[in-house]
């Protein structure tokens, strides 16, 4: 399109996949610690930790399966919130070119 200037996605997209991130790691967090406290009783493979809450996630590596979760949350909000920006701007030259 003609005059169309190249501008990045303004800086208000990123900090969606930043509280994404966040919020999908403190919730599978959140997650582990409530599956270490609930009773499981009737269950055919019972998790009980002999070791406290924070040495089973740090010695079972559980904080990789969290930022895994968390990364890929982060990256879809972002990728949306930079699509419907993209899409969004285009309409709006779209309509001035008409014009």
């Amino acid at each position: 399109m003609k005059g169309k200037p190249t501008e990045k996605a303004p800086h208000l997209i990123w900090p969606f996949g930043v509280l994404a991130f966040v919020a999908v790691f403190v919730g599978h967090f959140l997650y582990l610690r409530y599956l270490t406290i609930a009773p499981q009783k009737d269950w055919a493979d019972s998790f009980n930790p002999s070791a406290s809450f924070w040495q089973s996630y740090i010695i079972g590596q559980d904080y990789f399966v969290s930022f895994s979760y968390a990364l890929s949350a982060g990256f879809a909000v972002w990728a949306a919130a930079r699509f419907i920006y993209s899409r969004r701007r285009a309409a709006a030259w779209r309509r001035q070119d008409a014009l």
